[in-house]
């Protein structure tokens, strides 16, 4: 099986804990298989976990080295503001990191969509399509590092929603 952790080092430590998800390619790759095997009505719910953390995707979406090293010299300076600042265990975990988080996360995004665009080319011209985000992601906005969880801010919660239906404008 291919797996992910959310946090890669529970998975070098042999720990498993965490939410834990199959990686989006292998994901598609069953749902498109299910898909051609099945010919009567039915309902198809697939969960894609690559826009989740650690965001783990393919080399050919990740960002650049340039663009990396930006990020890195703005998280240093990032760190240098927040000196001193409280933080929890998980804000720990991630701080540091914001500006490289931003970028990986938007990998992550690029990847799935490419992911979806890959499942739709299997799906019927008259199926009726769903696609909605489970939760948005911070991204150090409020001063909140972790990727969700405790807040109620609109980058947690604004989450896109598509319905792709047969007479639906």
């Amino acid at each position: 099986r291919q797996r992910m952790s959310w946090w890669p080092g529970l998975d070098l430590l042999g720990v498993a804990a965490g939410p834990r998800a199959r990686r989006g390619d292998a994901t598609i790759e069953r749902a498109a298989a299910w898909l051609a095997d099945n010919d009567q009505p039915a309902l198809l719910w697939v969960h894609l976990y690559d826009a989740h953390g650690p965001y783990t995707v393919p080399v050919d979406f990740r960002p650049d080295a340039d663009a990396m090293d930006r990020a890195r010299s703005a998280d240093r300076a990032d760190m240098n503001r927040r000196d001193g600042q409280a933080m929890g265990l998980i804000d720990l975990l991630h701080a540091g990191r914001p500006a490289q988080q931003k970028l990986s996360y938007r990998a992550g995004v690029r990847y799935v969509d490419h992911l979806v665009t890959e499942l739709l080319a299997n799906v019927d011209s008259d199926a009726r399509i769903v696609v909605v985000g489970d939760h948005g992601e911070s991204l150090d906005e409020h001063d909140y590092l972790f990727n969700h969880g405790a807040t109620l801010f609109e980058p947690s919660l604004a989450v896109p929603l598509v319905v792709v239906a047969p007479g639906v404008a």
